[in-house]
């Protein structure tokens, strides 16, 4: 009976390990998205700097 019950405890820790491993790769999924995402719009922000010959970033040492 006792080692029912051990079984039972490594069955739902494995369970609970996938469930955190693909919690950890859908992270990282997101994490990539946004890292993607992130130099997309520095790249868009950069043209449309150079073309319309305008400052778009807001600068550090304004009030």
């Amino acid at each position: 009976m006792e080692n029912r019950s051990t079984d039972m405890k490594t069955q739902k820790s494995d369970s609970e390990a996938g469930e955190d491993e693909m919690e950890i790769a859908r992270l990282k999924r997101e994490l990539e998205e946004s890292k993607i995402r992130e130099e997309y719009y520095l790249t868009m922000i950069e043209k449309a700097e150079k073309e319309l010959r305008i400052d778009i970033r807001k600068k550090s040492n304004t009030k």
